[in-house]
């Protein structure tokens, strides 16, 4: 993604309900998912996003199995996640989902990969405390690889395969969009030399993620990259209201006051254009509740980006 285009994505319902589960209310949840894609792929977003989350006490459905029911609605939108933390997958498995979820999406899919914030639970997952970018990066190695179709040999530090090679590869070529996610420099330059785009979080400030833009363009030129060919994000959460006080109190409610962009449509977009001056591509609209208000109120955003 590049030039002027803007490209606005929204945050799909992911969480469950509170209460109990049963088949009706499980049926309800995907269905309202469902209607929230439809509509943001009707009024001219560029793509629906989700997260991850597999260990919490937070309910929230598996990311590629909530994008592969979106997928089965939608035509035109594209569907990402922001982002998947690959130490908790391991590359080979991992590859051929999204090569599959490429490919029952018709091409749509943007992969968003993340280091994760800690160690914690890296033992519940096969893996050891410690040495996490390095494994992160040669995960991303194998994936790359598989995709492109290739039988990959490596006898790395972390993984070793002997020509693997999956049978069924994505539909993009040489593989889905990729993004990585991250502010320290390490994590910055690992996007610019591994990806195809970089998003910026949600809890960054304005200031803070200028800064971070400044040195994902700096990095860019150091490696010789083509600024056309890498995509700049950041994943903002929004909360409108035509009662400016009501959007704020959801926000507080959710404990995002003090990152989230909150007030009446109007309001709230015109405080996104300061990210737009900075000439990222990609904004990834994040709602704090309420994702059918959101969609709706924000449309003209993602209109203008469209146009």
């Amino acid at each position: 993604m590049s030039g002027p285009r803007l490209g606005v994505g929204i945050g799909l319902p992911q969480a469950l309900p509170d209460a109990p589960l049963t088949p009706e209310l499980a049926s309800r949840h995907l269905e309202f998912a469902r209607t929230v894609a439809v509509r943001a792929e009707e009024t001219a977003y560029e793509g629906g996003w989700v997260a991850e989350q597999i260990v919490g006490t937070r309910g929230r459905l598996e990311p590629v199995v909530l994008l592969a029911n979106i997928a089965a609605v939608t035509t035109r939108l594209r569907l990402g996640c922001s982002v998947f933390i690959l130490g908790r997958r391991t590359p080979v498995t991992f590859a051929k989902q999204l090569a599959s979820l490429d490919v029952v999406s018709g091409g749509r899919l943007t992969v968003g990969l993340g280091l994760g914030g800690s160690d914690e639970h890296s033992p519940a997952f096969g893996a050891q405390p410690g040495r996490r970018a390095a494994r992160f990066s040669e995960a991303v190695a194998v994936m790359d690889r598989l995709w492109r179709g290739e039988p990959v040999s490596l006898d790395g530090d972390f993984f070793r395969l002997d020509g693997v090679q999956i049978d069924a590869g994505p539909l993009q070529s040489p593989r889905p969009r990729l993004w990585l996610g991250g502010h320290a420099e390490g994590a910055l330059r690992r996007a610019v030399r591994l990806a195809d785009g970089w998003m910026g979080a949600g809890a960054a400030t304005v200031e803070a993620f200028e800064r971070q833009l400044t040195g994902v363009r700096r990095l860019i030129e150091e490696e010789g990259r083509d600024p056309a060919t890498f995509a700049t994000s950041k994943r903002v959460y929004v909360s409108v209201d035509d009662d400016a006080g009501r959007a704020h109190e959801r926000a507080e409610r959710a404990g995002l006051a003090s990152s989230a962009v909150t007030g009446r449509p109007d309001e709230v977009i015109g405080r996104l254009g300061e990210l737009i001056e900075l000439g990222v591509d990609h904004l990834l609209l994040d709602p704090v509740g309420e994702h059918l208000l959101h969609v709706e109120a924000l449309a003209p955003l993602a209109a203008v980006g469209e146009s």
